[in-house]
């Protein structure tokens, strides 16, 4: 889910093909998944449950604006996980990502990543991330999360103990995508409240700043009232293209709010 301005330059191309082409009207049905289950604790995390998140998405590229949808399927049984991300846009371009793996004491333990055909597999017992493109592969770090994981987790972290997590607080975690793995440092803003979905939505919200010049600025809101799922999603590029993913419905295990 962190890497979408790809996908809205796909969706600009488009647009430009086919200006008067509308928008797909609804995600595709999620794939097979885990049943659902509770809200899963340990006592350093709280994963949460079971749910189908639905997002407007909003940006710009190339100085031109783009709308799209996208979709968060989260399932998990309190053994394992899965989590898949849908992006639907103009002409029914689609773009998906596919994270799934282990709960552990920990949180999320991904096994494994998968975007555009190409996949990264955390191998626990060599201790590596190895990616389907050839790319060397990279040293797995303790608590590693891919990029759809990685707001789940951080979620499920704050949830468990949100009084650890004050103004300026940072928190920071080994992401790997299909091509690589970095280290992921999140700095927590302090609270708002969002108008989403027809109702207010108290938000922790955090910020990972570019890392470079040429580097994204993330910033993330989890709700509070919601097990911390990630309601909100802004990414921002050093050449002013931007994408922000915000949330229109949120279904848990067979209701909808």
């Amino acid at each position: 889910m962190i890497s979408f301005p790809f996908a809205l330059r796909l969706a600009l191309a488009a647009a430009a093909l086919a200006p008067s082409a509308a928008l797909a009207a609804a995600p595709a049905a999620p794939p097979p998944s885990v049943p659902a289950a509770a809200a899963s604790s340990h006592a350093g995390v709280r994963v949460p449950p079971s749910a189908q998140l639905i997002y407007k998405v909003e940006g710009r590229t190339r100085g031109l604006p783009v709308g799209a949808q996208a979709a968060l399927d989260w399932r998990q049984d309190g053994a394992r996980y899965t989590a898949h991300w849908t992006f639907t846009g103009p002409l029914g371009i689609r773009r998906e990502q596919e994270s799934s793996g282990q709960l552990t004491p920990q949180g999320l333990a991904p096994e494994r990543f998968d975007e555009r055909n190409r996949t990264a597999h955390f191998q626990r017992g060599t201790g590596r991330i190895v990616f389907s493109n050839g790319a060397s592969p990279a040293q797995l770090a303790p608590g590693a999360q891919d990029r759809l994981s990685v707001s789940v987790q951080l979620g499920a972290l704050i949830a468990a103990a949100p009084g650890r997590f004050p103004p300026g607080a940072q928190v920071t975690l080994q992401v790997a995508g299909v091509r690589g793995a970095d280290s992921w440092t999140f700095t927590v803003q302090g609270d708002e409240t969002l108008r989403l979905a027809g109702q207010a939505m108290p938000c922790i919200k955090l910020e990972r700043r570019a890392s470079g010049p040429s580097g994204q600025r993330i910033t993330l809101w989890l709700a509070r009232n919601a097990h911390y799922l990630p309601v909100r999603l802004r990414i921002a590029e050093a050449n002013g293209d931007v994408a922000d993913q915000q949330l229109t419905q949120l279904r848990k295990q067979g209701t909808s709010e």
